[in-house]
């Protein structure tokens, strides 16, 4: 039987995902650069999105919603600049993707995509661009929010962490001057029974 042409890229679509889920596995593994492998993983998955949003019909597709995942991937596991950046580079793929079909730069992937109007598509860009960047702000509200609460709460568990050690000194201290002072105690009652069972001058019971 004959395989449709988006079934066709597809499978090598998913083989080409499963190539570099192995050489991402491969890279954290070698445990060095850690942060530009993210930044390098967050690029390769832009592409690939924009890869999905196209074959899937470009503006009349489904799949431009998949760049708000890496946007809020980038703020969770980098930081608020990243989301910022991982915005505006959604952005760019998605811009230069529609522009590139709307102005026959790149054929379009299903004749259902042809019938686009330079209205539809204008208005198109300006509502995902701004959700994008909406996205970025929501998420790095949301992430310096729980940042905050992190740095509270680690900075309640040093000072009960503090108290927990002074109260282990002044219980240890207790115990020290209560062993001290029964000798101390035992010595002073011999002392007395010795000066009143001895005929001393005064002098010697005043020592």
């Amino acid at each position: 039987f004959e395989v449709s042409p988006l079934l066709s890229h597809l499978y090598y679509f998913i083989l080409i995902v499963y190539g570099i889920s192995a050489l991402y596995f491969l890279l954290y593994w070698w445990n060095r650069f850690l942060t530009a492998q993210v930044y390098l993983q967050i690029f390769i998955d832009l592409f690939f999105i924009t890869y999905m949003v196209y074959i899937s019909g470009g503006l009349r597709g489904s799949f431009y919603f998949l760049y708000i995942f890496e946007i809020i991937a980038a703020s969770v596991v980098l930081s608020n600049r990243a989301a910022y950046l991982t915005a505006a580079l959604s952005c760019i793929f998605f811009g230069v993707l529609v522009d590139a079909t709307y102005f026959g730069l790149i054929p379009y992937f299903s004749p259902e995509g042809e019938r686009i109007t330079l209205a539809m598509l204008l208005n198109n860009i300006v509502l995902a661009w701004g959700v994008f960047f909406l996205v970025a702000f929501l998420i790095n509200s949301l992430m310096g929010n729980l940042r905050k609460t992190k740095e509270k709460l680690t900075l309640a568990q040093r000072e009960l962490e503090i108290k927990k050690h002074l109260a282990m000194a002044g219980e240890f201290a207790a115990q020290l001057a209560h062993e001290i002072r029964n000798p101390l105690a035992a010595v002073s009652g011999s002392v007395q029974v010795l000066k009143d069972s001895l005929d001393l001058p005064e002098d010697q019971q005043a020592l």
